[in-house]
């Protein structure tokens, strides 16, 4: 702020320029008529009137109250606000580097280089320079704002959310009442979205312009993430656990392979690793499926890694920390228990149950309904007679029920079953044949439990060859060939000792809405494909469907290596699903997975006990705990009469939380993980956005200042200082040089008149 000085005689009750004229027009006629009357010369006459228009001018002077006024001239030099971004989203490495090497440097980089900048050989950086002219308050900014000092060192770039238009509200606040020549924005633009309305409404109002200053590219570089991993909660040891990744790609997709790897916690050990070629991604999407596997019993700890082709440096992958995920799975060292009926020794069961014999993972009872009472069971646990009630079904993992009749078993043994599977978690595949599975199951409890609306099932004729889904893939399952891959003698058209000549005319259209497709049939006529092998998940666990009884095919030349795959993974996936929940009284889940901080999740409990009437609960307590060991309760309320309790809580901590039944009228149930992950992450689109920062600057009347540019800051800010002036008015009329002015022009005037001997 300057200041100057000055003085100048004013009035009181000034007149205009008008009023003036006026007032020396009347005086002047005034004294030339009294005087022209009187007898004297002339020049006398003259003399007196001048000397009267004079005393008469004075007194209209001071009746307009004089006064000397002394003007202090202040000069009050504009504002310009510099915001500084923050946030962690300026720790991408997308620009490009000022080496000889090219490598990219972070945004954060780029800034710090930008406050070093000397224009036109300044001794002083631009924003010292700026301050010659303008106060400069500096703010840094991300979620919130607060004062900076860029003559420290600058505070990291750890803000995971940015709120640009939170930055110049604050901005406006604090420099309310001031003229400001700007706001200088410097940031990538990276934020939680658009500056409301009424900001920019405000900052038109007081007639701000933003002047941003982008960071970063402004192309889109690669980006890649492990999106999800799903994993089955527990597993057997030495069972090959199939883990489903899903990937996403920001920007372009890649055009090299990406590796992804899973790791051992424990000893860094890559325990298998998959390849996703160029051809995979769709619309930014891509997946891959590794395999856990464990030799020891126990928790264990993995995570997937996602290798990308080059390094953020170069350009291969923008952010390196979303390429992990982490996950837990518990691995049991004990047999899984199989129940298997079937009606008569088709070939199927013959070499099926050999290999549930040999198989030394499994332990299988097997009952020949067709046989006689000396060849009535095989398998290595014989069983003294069929179960009957729910505590003798309870030791089974799965059940395999071939082409049995539906009347071998009694109603109260149905129920039992379908007890088993949809409360405990006991998983059932079925085996379809010509003569009963699945028309005789009509009417029965396990209708519910069959893939298909109408039982009506016919056997259809022909030649196909088998296909497997992509849903089989993403759950690990019908991988035949040493490498996953579905064999190329079992493809489409098939080897002529691998084709099938009989299956079940299963159409997709009688499928209910559940049921998922694990393998078609293909026609070698060039039909449409149809179901083979279907997945249905039915309460608590899931039921597996084929099609087709010739398998056995698949052993020609080759030996049972195709058929044991083939059957041993299907038998292992609905095994885990019972071991998942194998002992609990109660099943965890909660929606969505992951969770998203500050947003709704709903948590649902499905009780497993099937002595226990739902009803006799209204409501269950679960704790949740967060990542930093807080806990709260949760209230569920029972959701019909299905067992089921749903309720739900906003988690406000990211991180990994803990879901835990705590209510002493339920048995046990496993802790439940949920993964809580910031919905407005920095990291989570990290593309930098100078189109919303283009468009800031054109809403605002502002100008775009390119980094290369900053030399031009000075010239496109405008001059906002104004200059104040400061009166101080003192009175003249009592003043003595005015009563002395006034008596001598009167005397002058007595004189005058005594001399011409006027009265």
């Amino acid at each position: 702020m300057t200041s100057g000085e000055l003085t100048r005689i004013g009035f009181e009750h000034d007149l205009p320029g008008w009023g003036w004229l006026l007032v020396v027009l009347g005086i002047a006629a005034l004294t030339m008529s009294v005087y022209l009357r009187q007898r004297a010369p002339t020049h006398w006459r003259m003399v007196m009137a001048a000397i009267r228009a004079s005393v008469a001018l004075l007194l209209v002077l001071l009746l307009l109250g004089p006064r000397e006024e002394v003007i202090q001239q202040e000069r009050l030099r504009d504002e310009v606000v510099l915001l500084v971004d923050r946030s962690a989203s300026l720790t991408v490495s997308d620009v490009d580097g000022p080496g000889v090497d090219g490598a990219r440097i972070t945004r954060d980089a780029q800034l710090r280089q930008l406050l070093q900048e000397r224009p036109d050989s300044q001794s002083e950086p631009w924003w010292e320079a700026l301050g010659a002219r303008s106060e400069v308050i500096t703010l840094r900014f991300d979620a919130s704002v607060t004062p900076l000092s860029l003559g420290a060192d600058l505070p990291p770039p750890i803000g995971q959310r940015t709120d640009i238009g939170q930055a110049l509200s604050e901005a406006m606040r604090r420099t309310a009442g001031r003229p400001v020549a700007g706001i200088v924005l410097i940031t990538d633009g990276r934020g939680d979205g658009a500056v409301p309305r009424r900001v920019l409404r405000d900052l038109a109002q007081r007639g701000i312009a933003v002047f941003p200053i982008p960071l970063g590219s402004a192309t889109m570089s690669r980006d890649l993430e492990v999106a999800d991993v799903a994993a089955p909660r527990r597993a057997y040891v030495r069972d090959t656990v199939p883990v489903h990744v899903d990937l996403r790609v920001r920007g372009e997709a890649p055009t090299d392979p990406v590796i992804i790897r899973l790791i051992d916690d424990a000893d860094g050990h890559v325990v298998d690793e998959a390849t996703v070629k160029p051809d995979a991604w769709n619309d930014g999407r891509a997946e891959a499926m590794v395999v856990a596997q464990s030799t020891e019993p126990g928790d264990r700890s993995f995570h997937v890694e996602l290798v990308a082709p080059g390094d953020a440096a170069s350009g291969g992958d923008l952010v390196v920390e979303n390429n992990v995920r982490r996950l837990e799975m518990a691995f049991a060292d004990e047999p899984l228990r199989v129940l298997y009926l079937e009606g008569y020794p088709r070939w199927d069961y013959r070499y099926l149950k050999n290999l549930l014999i040999r198989e030394g993972t499994i332990d299988s009872s097997v009952m020949l309904v067709s046989a006689d009472l000396d060849f009535a069971q095989e398998g290595n646990v014989p069983l003294a007679r069929m179960p009957q009630t729910d505590e003798e079904f309870v030791p089974f993992d799965l059940f395999i029920i071939g082409d049995v009749p539906g009347a071998f078993l009694a109603p109260s043994q149905l129920e039992a079953m379908r007890r088993a599977v949809g409360e405990r978690g006991t998983g059932l595949l079925w085996l379809g044949g010509e003569r009963s599975t699945p028309s005789s199951w009509r009417g029965t409890a396990l209708e519910d439990l069959l893939p298909f609306r109408n039982a009506d099932i016919r056997g259809a004729a022909g030649s196909w060859s088998a296909l497997p889904t992509r849903v089989a893939e993403r759950l690990g399952v019908l991988r035949l060939g040493e490498s996953g891959e579905w064999p190329i003698a079992l493809q489409p058209p098939a080897q002529r000792w691998a084709r099938m000549t009989w299956r079940q005319d299963i159409q997709a259209a009688n499928l209910k809405g559940a049921v998922e497709v694990l393998a078609q049939a293909v026609p070698l006529d060039g039909e449409e494909p149809q179901p083979l092998v279907t997945l249905m998940r039915f309460g608590a666990g899931e039921v597996i469907y084929v099609g087709t009884d010739e398998t056995w095919r698949w052993r020609h030349g080759i030996g049972e290596t195709l058929q044991e795959r083939f059957w041993v993974q299907l038998i292992r996936q609905l095994a885990r699903t019972s071991l998942a929940v194998r002992g609990e009284a109660a099943t965890i889940e909660a929606e969505p997975t992951p969770a998203r901080l500050d947003r709704p999740c709903t948590i649902r409990v499905q009780l497993r006990d099937a002595q226990r009437d739902p009803e006799e609960l209204e409501s269950l307590s679960i704790k949740v705990v967060s990542p930093s060991g807080q806990s709260q309760p949760v209230t569920l309320v029972r959701q019909g009469s299905t067992g089921l309790f749903s309720g739900s809580f906003v988690p406000d901590l990211a991180g990994s939380w803990s879901l835990v039944l705590d209510d002493a009228r339920i048995g046990a149930a496993s802790d439940t993980q949920l993964l809580v992950e910031r919905v407005d992450d920095e990291l989570a689109n990290p593309a930098a956005d100078h189109e919303q920062l283009a468009q800031l600057a054109k809403v605002t009347g502002g100008t775009v200042i390119a980094v290369a540019d900053i030399g031009d800051i000075q010239d496109l800010l405008p001059d906002r200082s104004v200059t104040i002036e400061r009166v101080t008015a003192t009175p003249l009329w009592h003043a003595w040089w005015v009563l002395a002015l006034l008596t001598a022009l009167l005397t002058a005037e007595w004189m005058a008149r005594k001399a011409v001997r006027l009265a």
